[in-house]
């Protein structure tokens, strides 16, 4: 061995070898984590399909059946919107303008009260502290939307949340409440706002180019690291 590889043997360049060797173990496995999340977004993406092409049923029919059928599904709930049962989701955006969402129970007879997502409101408009700028239906209303799951969060103040806690609203607001949330489409308004909430994003998200970058690094350091240490080698020779 010549004597310039063999200074790349001593304990200093050993130390870099062990941190380059986990620093391409590590960006090879975050490229395939990044390949998992995409499969996991996949099969998302494919149940929100799937379920959202069914024909819409009652509130009631969804949730007779098993309850993972029943989320996304397209329903309809018939009842009476609760303007005391009311919270707000802070930190939401849509169309790059910051607000929150309203939230609002729906009592309805006979069945199982449900937590309505009634959409958006910008967080200038909420600062105006007038709740009549997004007024509830008044009476009984049907109110269609999609069966969405709870975001639970910690935290917030108030009326003002972090998420839609089912839980923690149904001991908030004394009532049985349906295990998901029905983000609606028609019905739960009677004016602009709140405004109503976007389609999921059913694309790929960014995950197969994040995963790409990932690989590309590890293959930079695969190839480089090596090369630079020969050149290191032989200039140690040279100067030798």
């Amino acid at each position: 061995m010549s004597p310039g590889f063999r200074r790349l043997l001593r304990p200093k360049w050993l130390v870099w070898h062990v941190l380059i060797g986990v620093l391409l173990i590590t960006t090879f496995n975050l490229g395939f984590w990044q390949l998992r999340r995409l499969e996991t977004r996949q099969t998302w993406n494919a149940q929100v399909e799937l379920q959202g092409a069914l024909p819409s049923v009652t509130l009631e029919e969804a949730l007779a059946g098993p309850l993972d059928q029943a989320l996304f599904r397209r329903v309809s709930a018939t009842g009476e919107f609760d303007e005391m049962a009311q919270v707000y989701v802070a930190h939401r955006s849509q169309n790059d303008s910051p607000g929150l969402h309203v939230v609002t129970l729906l009592r309805v007879d006979g069945g199982l009260d449900v937590v309505v997502n009634r959409g958006f409101v910008p967080r200038l408009t909420y600062l105006e502290d007038d709740p009549t700028l997004w007024p509830v239906a008044l009476g009984a209303v049907e109110v269609s939307g999609v069966l969405v799951e709870q975001t639970i969060r910690s935290g917030g103040l108030d009326d003002e949340v972090m998420g839609i806690d089912l839980m923690e609203l149904s001991q908030r607001w004394g009532a049985s409440v349906a295990p998901f949330v029905l983000q609606a489409t028609e019905g739960a308004n009677v004016d602009w706002l709140p405004a109503p909430l976007p389609e999921p994003d059913l694309s790929d998200g960014p995950h197969l180019g994040y995963a790409l970058q990932w690989f590309a690094f590890t293959l930079v350091g695969v190839v480089g690291y090596p090369l630079a240490m020969a050149n290191v080698a032989r200039r140690t020779e040279e100067v030798a």
